[in-house]
């Protein structure tokens, strides 16, 4: 049996906190990943549920809103989901259901 598990470090950013209609908190962001000198960086869809969601906001908000940046490194953990969507399922969305987020201080090219 295979297992879906992707660890990811990079820029995350545009953290929004919102709450699902059965009340509970959810957290959606990006994360840009460098894939090497010269290559374009890939984004990665970040949605995180409950205390997590609540922890992450919370810290990247201190860390990044607060200081006058746009985003903060981080490592994250979780599983990969891709979807379709377009007129024609033309287009590709690929997004990460976080176990854990950690911020990290390491800068990788």
């Amino acid at each position: 049996m295979a297992n879906n598990i992707a660890i990811m470090t990079g820029n995350l950013s545009g953290l929004e906190m919102k709450q699902s209609a059965s009340g509970n908190n959810y957290t959606v962001g990006r994360l840009a990943v460098s894939m090497g000198k010269d290559k374009e960086a890939s984004w990665f869809n970040i949605i995180c549920f409950d205390s997590l969601a609540e922890n992450i906001y919370n810290t990247w908000m201190k860390a990044v809103v607060n200081a006058g940046n746009k985003s903060i490194r981080a490592t994250v953990r979780g599983k990969i989901e891709v979807s379709k969507y377009g007129d024609n399922n033309e287009k590709t969305s690929v997004k990460i259901i976080a176990d854990d987020i950690a911020i990290t201080t390491q800068y990788t090219v």
